[in-house]
């Protein structure tokens, strides 16, 4: 693992089945709340709880369009602001 990376609490989140199933739904392109709640079938709160743990732990990063939040997957780790080991590199 990287010096001063948190890659524990990042991969703890992911053992959650839930939150594993939201990560790999994300790694495509950003997506609302009620985009991810309708893929993954739990409702609206659960799916916000669960995004902002993930986002608290470094994995997903939001932004707000009008009265929509995209959540979508951080490249960077928050710790080292690196490349993260989680997100496979992209060709050009």
């Amino acid at each position: 693992m990287t010096k001063g990376c948190n890659c524990q609490g990042c991969f703890g989140s992911l053992g959650i089945d839930s939150r594993y199933k939201i990560y790999e739904f994300l790694k495509k392109e950003a997506k609302t709340v009620s985009e991810i709640a309708t893929f993954i079938g739990l409702k609206q709160p659960t799916i916000t709880y669960h995004l902002k743990q993930m986002e608290l732990s470094g994995l997903l990063k939001s932004r707000k369009d009008g009265h929509f939040v995209y959540y979508e997957v951080s490249e960077v780790c928050p710790q080292t602001l690196r490349s993260c080991i989680l997100v496979p590199m992209r060709s050009n």
